[in-house]
């Protein structure tokens, strides 16, 4: 197993592909964006309705990494038309600001593979928590959340919000606190739970 180029360790590194979710008693898929950033391992997770150039995808995108810090970056994604153009547009709106240095979409044998493998693992942990969230919530209205359902759009990118903020990787700490610098210090309700605030 090759390890990416060295020079690629020191700009943070973007992989991402798309999922289609989907319930075994549904006909309709959500697209979904995923992405995951090295070396913090954050992870975004954007509802879409087409493969690629999205207006909201683009701007969400271009807002993850504004948080996450980013100023360069090298991306790694298949083939895929679509998911290039998606990430090259959210790096052209974010040319616009001062501290933004530039994008290169890097393409070698070794580094497809295993960006490919990175970009799969990345998926699956955010299909793993959306299934645990949306059963949850199923369980606790007492009715079925179809795919195309708005709700589910909040949900997707929840979802990649808490596995970024309470999923510790190898690091031993969180995306969240590798990006910040400190753990999170909210108080956090289910997803979907009723407060009452007064």
């Amino acid at each position: 197993h090759h390890s990416l180029p060295t020079h690629s360790r020191e700009i943070p590194l973007l992989v991402a592909d798309y999922c289609y979710l989907r319930d075994a008693r549904d006909d309709d898929l959500l697209t979904c964006f995923v992405g995951r950033l090295y070396p913090s391992r954050a992870l975004i997770a954007i509802p879409g309705d087409v493969k690629g150039v999205d207006d909201y995808a683009v701007g969400r995108l271009a807002s993850f990494l504004r948080n996450c810090g980013i100023s360069r970056l090298v991306h790694m994604c298949d083939q895929e038309r679509p998911l290039s153009a998606m990430i090259e547009a959210s790096m052209t709106k974010l040319s616009g600001s001062a501290t933004w240095v530039g994008g290169v979409r890097e393409r070698s044998a070794v580094g497809e593979s295993q960006s490919n493998g990175k970009a799969e693992a990345a998926i699956k942990a955010v299909e793993d928590q959306v299934r645990v969230m949306k059963a949850a919530l199923e369980s606790r209205i007492g009715a079925r959340i179809p795919s195309q359902h708005p709700v589910m759009r909040w949900l997707v990118e929840y979802a990649a919000v808490i596995l970024n903020k309470y999923a510790v990787q190898p690091s031993g700490h969180t995306a969240y606190h590798d990006l910040h610098g400190k753990k999170v210090s909210e108080r956090i309700v289910e997803f979907g739970e009723v407060v009452l605030h007064y």
